[in-house]
């Protein structure tokens, strides 16, 4: 941020009065640093930014736990591999009766 004529990042107040000499004042207000004001109102507005953005992302994230939940459900409502080889197998075994019952049928006629 040195670019925006901010000073370079300090670890603690004494770093930074030993580097440019200024100090606040203590007592009666109006002891801040110059452009504090500017460098307030900037943070102030970026922060209200990433309020406005997280905001967003917080409801995103409501919407894609809704959509889960929702294809959450449709899976459950799924046949498993297990059920559908049952099926198949009943159909098979269906298929097979009808068979046998027609060639049955088709000798006590006379036909076969």
């Amino acid at each position: 941020m040195t670019g925006q004529g901010f000073p370079k990042l300090v670890h603690s107040l004494e770093e930074y009065e030993r580097r440019t000499g200024a100090t606040l004042k203590s007592g009666g207000g109006d002891g801040t640093f110059g452009g504090m004001e500017e460098r307030v109102k900037a943070l102030e507005t970026r922060a209200e930014r990433v309020d406005g953005k997280l905001d967003t992302i917080l409801r995103d994230i409501g919407e894609v736990k809704g959509r889960l939940s929702g294809i959450d459900g449709k899976l459950s409502s799924v046949p498993t591999t297990w059920t559908i080889l049952q099926i198949n197998a009943a159909l098979l075994a269906f298929a097979f009766a009808i068979v046998v019952g027609t060639v049955s049928a088709l000798k006590a006629f006379g036909i076969i």
